[in-house]
């Protein structure tokens, strides 16, 4: 039986693995925030990207970026479209959909 994650569970397990092994990275919260005073959800910053990856890493040679998804979470069109942007360019990057600390480690970063 394969067990149910949420994708917080996920990114927290993954952000927890990428720290014991000492990588540099960053996790990026572009998530709308819920504002209890006013009871709505605040919007998004002027400048934020709708569909930055979850977590950057850097190496040496290389930036990494990853969104995290749990076993059924989808990928959504700004994420697509961030993902082409990023690939487009010459420099050395990539970027993955994972959904486990199993991928991130199958990377080999």
């Amino acid at each position: 039986m394969k067990l149910k994650y949420k994708e917080t569970e996920v990114l927290n397990s993954i952000c927890e693995y990428l720290k014991v092994k000492r990588y540099f990275f960053w996790r990026n919260n572009n998530i709308a925030v819920f504002d209890a005073k006013r009871k709505c959800f605040r919007t998004f910053p002027k400048w934020c990207i709708k569909g930055v990856p979850d977590i950057f890493v850097l190496t040496p040679d290389r930036t990494v970026g990853l969104e995290v998804k749990s076993a059924t979470g989808k990928w959504g069109d700004e994420q697509k479209l961030f993902k082409q942007f990023w690939d487009s360019n010459t420099a050395k990057r990539e970027y993955y959909v994972v959904r486990s600390v199993e991928d991130v480690r199958s990377i080999r970063l």
